[in-house]
């Protein structure tokens, strides 16, 4: 065991000043710069957005209003960090003086830690806090991040249960880290690319180039994602008829937790809708769905969401929704509104 005085040292120096990662970094180095964009409304219904009771706990009402509405958005500078004597644990990332703290997942960092404390001189974090936590987040937005930290040195990652296809993923997409816990560094790089720029948009196509390799064209057509148990419940009470609609359509409806990753990729390459209720399922088809597909979220009303806009906007792609109603027995989505939604997404991605 060893006392966390990292820990200890940025949690007393934030009862007096609070610092942000810019404040307390030595030194920052700006890769690219913040741009502007217009980006498209999504696809959706008037009336659906009435349904709407809540959003996701991890977003705003007025962030999810401008992205459905679209128009004018601003991107941060891509940019690097070096943080001299930071510690590196399964938690978090801290550092006394001058103070810094960043959680890496969901536990309470320690003061006490298990083990004992090594020490590197040098090292380059390629992971982040949301995408420790969710599936479709390590897909969406450290795969991105992996290759970019790789262009400044060996990419590490802090320790954590490994997802179910991460593995298979990680060959797929050519994402390597080295895991580590309970490491002081002499010099520590932290990286910030979450504006969805040009720039990041350079190693999303990347993921987008390795997914292909070995593999000829794929079938554009529709393809529903269904949502699994290995995640937070979200029942769709009429489910099966919503999948008869997408097979009605000559299209798809796959179960990603009884397929391989490769079957998966497989299965999405070069679909042109990709449909189901919210979720990290649905980041499957991220690398494999047409250039000028569709990502089609089935919206439950009381956890709205519309964070895969993000990537659908950087990428020049579509975003559609519907809002269910909550029963007893799960959500319910109108079928005709699924229709009406389609037909927008068809007309749209031509």
């Amino acid at each position: 065991m060893f006392l966390n005085t990292a820990l200890l040292g940025s949690r007393l120096a934030r009862l007096f000043r609070h610092r942000d990662i810019e404040a307390a970094a030595d030194r920052t180095w700006e890769l690219a710069p913040a741009e502007s964009r217009v980006d498209r409304p999504a696809l959706f219904l008037e009336e659906d957005l009435d349904k709407i009771e809540r959003v996701s706990p991890y977003t705003t009402e007025e962030r999810v209003t401008r992205m459905i509405r679209g128009g004018e958005s601003r991107h941060g500078a891509t940019r690097k960090y070096l943080f001299r004597n930071a510690c590196v644990t399964s938690t978090g990332v801290y550092r006394a003086l001058p103070p810094y703290g960043a959680r890496l997942n969901r536990e309470r960092a320690r003061f006490v830690e298990e083990g004992r404390l090594e020490h590197r001189e040098e090292g380059a974090l390629a992971c982040s806090w949301i995408g420790n936590v969710f599936f479709g987040d390590w897909l969406k937005c450290d795969v991105p991040l992996n290759y970019l930290v790789r262009e400044h040195g060996p990419a590490l990652s802090v320790e954590r249960p490994p997802y179910a296809h991460e593995a298979d993923y990680r060959e797929i997409l050519d994402v390597h880290t080295e895991t580590v816990r309970n490491v002081r560094f002499g010099r520590l790089c932290l990286f910030d690319n979450g504006g969805q720029t040009s720039h990041k948009r350079k190693y999303i196509e990347q993921a987008r180039e390795n997914v292909r390799k070995g593999r000829g064209p794929g079938e554009k057509r529709p393809v529903m994602l269904r949502r699994g148990s290995s995640g937070e419940r979200r029942s769709v009470r009429n489910e099966e008829a919503i999948m008869d609609f997408v097979l009605g359509l000559g299209g798809a409806v796959l179960d990603p937790e009884s397929m391989t990753a490769a079957e998966i990729v497989d299965a999405t390459l070069d679909a042109s809708i990709v449909l189901g209720v919210e979720g990290s399922q649905l980041a499957h088809a991220l690398y494999t769905m047409a250039d000028d597909g569709c990502v089609f979220v089935l919206g439950p009303p009381t956890r709205f969401d519309c964070g895969y806009k993000e990537y659908t906007d950087c990428m020049g792609m579509r975003f559609a929704f519907v809002v269910g109603r909550e029963s007893e027995q799960g959500t319910i989505f109108d079928l005709d509104g699924i229709q009406r939604v389609t037909d927008q997404a068809l007309s749209a991605i031509g």
